[in-house]
């Protein structure tokens, strides 16, 4: 037997053909069924690359006819990519049809000696491996699906923080139409010119959850893992401030509540709980502000905030309710992380001040 009659006959033995299988190669999505393909010729040592496209019309039917073939250099083997219209639009499903001349392949199923064929076979192996579903690229946090912005941004965070960055959040635009928006987590790190990081993630909200989008990839444009930064803090501050069931010790639960009283109980009970040090203390709350543009929104401070405290300043506790949609429902929510009384117990100040116009302590006269 000659080597070229060993070479045919190899060829021929090596079953050139992907398999047709008809729930597997009717009616597929274009990307799919490209990793499938590539996933079966990538056993045979070779890839398959687009070819051209042409439209071939029946009746009233319409069918885009893409030509996949081999990525060795001359070789005459092809398979073809059907598509049909509707309304004048690509369906977006595809069927596998083989060539019907029956081409074959012009070389052995071995590793290429080009190394032209070398490097796009690793660009498609590459492709492959990141188009699976559950790929993960280096610079981007594990796949997760979170029921709430709050468990997502929990979840991002304890991911950035070993290297050094946190996530500030905004939202970025909806779709009432799909019942989605997308929103944008940016890398918390500036440079020396105050130049924002470029490391973005899209994260879509939808009715099954909070996810993040694998297939925009950016990079950091600074070193990673340097120890924290000075922005890490302010991050921090926004995810917590957002997170309904972050909790500052010193201040009522935030918190969506059914109506007014409902708030106002909440608020009157943990003022009448708080303790420090064991000791409950005495703190009462007023109206700093309102603002009725936006619904009717409330500042409540500390009542210290309008008078001087023992250290010649005012309190810097408050925080914000504010009436939400229209059935009476209203929202506690917090104005800042970690900023707590700057005063004793208002009980202590009263009876210092009482002790100090002669009376006794408790004694309010």
């Amino acid at each position: 037997m000659t080597d070229l009659q060993s070479f045919e006959k190899e060829i021929a033995a090596s079953a050139p053909h992907p398999p047709l299988i008809e729930n597997v190669t009717l009616g597929v999505k274009f990307d799919d069924l490209m990793q499938w393909l590539n996933d079966f010729a990538a056993t045979k040592h070779f890839a398959f690359k687009i070819g051209r496209k042409r439209k071939r019309k029946s009746r009233d039917q319409v069918t885009i006819i893409t030509s996949l073939e081999c990525c060795r250099e001359n070789c005459a083997y092809k398979v073809f990519l059907e598509e049909k219209e509707h309304d004048g639009k690509p369906c977006g499903l595809h069927s596998l049809s083989y060539d019907i001349q029956m081409r074959p392949h012009n070389h052995r199923f071995t590793e290429p000696e080009e190394e032209s064929v070398k490097i796009y076979l690793d660009e498609v192996r590459d492709t492959i491996k990141k188009a699976r579903s559950d790929y993960v690229h280096p610079g981007m946090p594990p796949r997760m699906n979170c029921r709430t912005k709050a468990e997502l941004w929990r979840k991002l965070h304890d991911w950035s923080k070993p290297q050094a960055f946190a996530f500030f959040s905004k939202p970025l635009r909806s779709n009432p139409e799909r019942g989605t928006s997308s929103h944008i987590f940016k890398c918390c790190v500036k440079n020396a010119d105050l130049e924002e990081c470029d490391y973005t993630l899209k994260v879509t909200e939808s009715e099954d959850g909070w996810h993040v989008n694998h297939k925009d990839v950016s990079t950091h444009n600074h070193d990673i893992g340097k120890g924290p930064n000075k922005w890490m803090g302010q991050a921090e501050e926004q995810r917590l401030l957002q997170d309904p069931d972050h909790r500052e010790l010193h201040l009522p639960p935030q918190g969506i509540y059914e109506s007014r009283a409902a708030l106002e109980d909440a608020i009157d009970k943990f003022t009448d709980e708080y303790q420090v040090d064991s000791q409950r203390f005495h703190v009462a709350w007023k109206t700093k502000s309102q603002d009725k543009r936006k619904g009717r929104t409330e500042v409540v401070a500390c009542h210290r905030y309008y008078s001087e405290s023992w250290g010649g300043s005012n309190c810097p506790v408050s925080f914000v309710v504010r009436e939400i949609g229209t059935d009476g429902r209203w929202m506690l929510q917090y104005t800042s992380i970690g900023v707590n009384h700057n005063h004793p117990s208002a009980q202590e100040s009263i009876n210092e001040k009482w002790r100090q116009s002669g009376g006794r302590e408790g004694e309010l006269g």
